[in-house]
Order: structure tokens, then sequence, then C-alpha cells
């Protein structure tokens, strides 16, 4: 039984990740083998390995695309700061709205093809779950606890996303709303509540890797807080009492370089080839990538403050992005790269 789930490496081990069970480092691990080209495709992720010899791309439980499965993928992957890999699965769901039936979403597609077998349900119940679970839990890192008074947002935003606006997050008889606003070294929450006499927020956004963060002022006075970080991102935590009325929190930080989800605009029918980056790491001055794609393909990445590059191994900075050029090989099979930034 071991060697068998380990030959077919499935993707159901996101449940537990996505629930914080297991150790850190090992789950870091786990995290990236679902994001590799053997799990990942385009348009979600395949219940078991491709490499696997039981692979068979049409079967439920042998290889095809759950838009359900996506759903505990992304949660897992934002709540360990993958943040950019957790984004491309929510998308690749909820690309799936338009694919069929508009707003409704198939229940399984193919492992080898972005296209659904003839038995798939066109309005499946629990693959639309897999675009609201992740994006409320996961991007939005929104949860609440009305017995203990407690909510808490965590969000997981692309670095180059400027304004989003939460309005009307229930929990129990209370609301909350959150518009944020980020600018170059200025991230600012406002928050308005109703019904929220006893609550606390809890406020952990997460910023890229090797941002060093400066201050946290809520209602402009200076205020303590703990420092979560990780080998992918850094959290300024603080609790804030709420009251009947507007709170802003403004946290001073100074910036690093950020790398932005990869774009991938697969269609029906297309086959798997968009890049996918299994880990991304600070060391130092150094942002690592480890990355996956089409042998012989070219793929663009976008950065944010990418004035603070000062070095690219393993591809060139164009402008805002850096292109990645893979060796050759066998025509449709992907291969490794390694990317290194080196950033002021």
């Amino acid at each position: 039984r071991y060697w068998l789930a380990c030959s077919n490496r499935p993707a159901w081990s996101a449940v537990g990740l996505m629930w914080g069970v297991g150790e850190s480092e090992r789950s870091g691990k786990t995290s990236e083998r679902l994001c590799s080209s053997e799990l990942m495709t385009d348009w979600g992720v395949r219940s078991i390995s491709a490499n696997s010899p039981h692979y068979q791309p049409l079967n439920y439980n042998y290889g095809a695309v759950w838009p359900f499965l996506n759903s505990w993928v992304s949660t897992a992957l934002f709540k360990h700061d993958f943040s950019v890999q957790g984004y491309n699965v929510l998308m690749a769901t909820v690309r799936h709205t338009f694919n069929n039936q508009l707003g409704t979403v198939n229940e399984v597609f193919s492992g080898s093809l972005h296209a659904w077998p003839e038995e798939s349900v066109s309005h499946q119940g629990f693959s639309t779950a897999g675009v609201v679970l992740p994006l409320v839990c996961g991007l939005l890192g929104l949860e609440g606890d009305a017995l203990q008074k407690r909510v808490w947002f965590a969000p997981h935003f692309p670095a180059d996303w400027e304004d989003v606006l939460v309005d009307r997050y229930r929990v129990g008889g209370a609301t909350f709303s959150f518009q944020t606003h980020c600018d170059k070294n200025t991230l600012s929450i406002s928050v308005s509540a109703e019904g929220v006499d006893g609550y606390t927020l809890d406020l952990a956004p997460a910023l890229g890797v090797g941002t060093e963060i400066q201050t946290v002022r809520v209602d402009s006075r200076e205020v303590a807080f703990t420092l979560l970080e990780s080998s992918r991102a850094v959290r300024p935590r603080v609790a804030v009492p709420l009251r009947e009325k507007s709170t802003r929190v403004e946290i001073a930080f100074r910036p690093t370089v950020e790398i932005l989800p990869p774009p991938i605009t697969t269609n029906v029918g297309d086959r798997n080839e968009g890049l996918k980056i299994i880990s991304l790491k600070k060391s130092g001055h150094r942002l690592i990538l480890e990355c996956e794609g089409l042998a012989g393909k070219t793929y663009r990445l976008g950065t944010v403050h990418s004035e603070l590059i000062q070095g690219v191994e393993g591809g060139t900075q164009e402008g805002d992005g850096i292109v990645v050029v893979f060796p050759p090989g066998t025509r449709g099979m992907f291969v490794r790269k390694r990317l290194v930034i080196t950033t002021l």
C-alpha cells in the first residue's frame, strides 16, 4: 500500500495540508510536489500523477482533473504561502465557468486535454466549491469564530493588486468590510464593522519574501506586531480590537522584487503547456525559483519592483519581466530549470 501511494502520488494530501496537519518542512515539500507538471495542469490538478503506471486521463480516480480537488489544493497552497501557485489553481477553476454553460463548472475534466468526458455533469455543485473555498479561505484569507468573537484576515494578493474591496463578510450577527490599498511601500487596510462589540481582528497579510516590515499603525498609533516568516512570504501579524466604527491599519515596509502569477490562457482542447513554478524562496539577496516548462519553449514572468533586480541567472530581464527559455528535449515533455534573481 505504501509503494502504491508513492508511485501514484495522489493530490489528496492537500486535504491535510489545508487543515495544517503535518510538519512545516514536510508540508512545504509536499506542496512543491503538488505544483509539479506530473500533477498540475493548466486547468487544474490530476487525481494521481501522470507518471503513475495506473494513470488514465479520463478515469475519475486515476488521473482526471476535478475542480472539487482544485479547491483543496489551491486553499492548501495559499495556507502554506505558495501564493503564486495557489492563485493559478484558483483561476484555472474560475475559467471553467466560461467553458460550457456560463456560470457553471463541469464535474470533471480529462487529465491530458482541457476537455470534459461525455458523462461529466455540466453543472456540478461541488465543482463550484472549487472557486468559493480557495477564494474566501485562501486568496482572501478570511475565517471567523462567532463564539470566540474573532475574525481572521490574512490575504495573499498578487503583488500588482493595488485595491481590493471585501464587502459585508458575515460572522454570526456581525458583518465586516475590508478595503485594502497597496502602493510601493505602504499597505493600508480600512475595516468597517457592524455588530462587533467584543470582536478582535487577527490581521496577517502576506507580502513577498524579503519584504522588510518597518512599522504597523492602528488609527495612526504605532503598535507592536509579530512577524510570521517562511521561505516564501512575510506576514506582519497584529490583533486589533474592533469597535462600531471604521478602523485603519497601515503597514509600512521596504519592498522587494516579487514574482507575478504566470499567465495561463489555455483554451478548451489545449494540452498542458503553461509554466509551472515549483518553489519560490529567498536566500540573502537571491530569489530562487524552481520552474518547469515544455522543452524548448520560451516563457515570460512578470515582476513587481523590477528596478531592484541586479542580475538574473537562467533567464533574461526584459523591462518589467523575465524571459526564460527551457532547454531542448522530448517534444511535449516538461523539463526543470532554476532561475536565480539577484536583488538589492
